[in-house]
């Protein structure tokens, strides 16, 4: 798994992402296909807010699980239900890299 964490002074993003082959069944080619799981803050020196999901990446950018379809503001509520969920979140990306489709095909 790779991971990047990028930030300026108002957004901070965490990704781990994997990267598996497959075969395309018309023309064997195989296609590199990504999964992500990304956290991301804003707004961090006024009224933070926080996402999470875990996706596919391009073309399909489909989302497989997340914390909230919208930004959340940042409260210890919300925290304490990201922390939660992160295993749910996890036990997704795990699925995807086994499936190797977006949950919508």
């Amino acid at each position: 798994m790779s991971s990047l964490i990028s930030f300026s002074e108002e957004v901070i993003t965490f990704c781990g992402w994997l990267k598996a082959e497959k075969a395309n069944n018309k023309t064997k080619i195989k296609i590199a296909t990504t999964f992500l799981i990304c956290i991301n803050l804003m707004h961090l020196s006024t009224q933070p807010n926080i996402i999470a999901y875990v996706c596919w990446g391009h073309p399909s950018g489909y989302v497989e699980a997340e914390l909230s379809p919208d930004w959340l503001e940042v409260s210890d509520d919300v925290l304490e239900n990201l922390y939660a969920d992160l295993s749910r979140l996890s036990e997704s990306l795990v699925e995807a890299v086994q499936t190797r489709k977006p949950g919508d095909e």
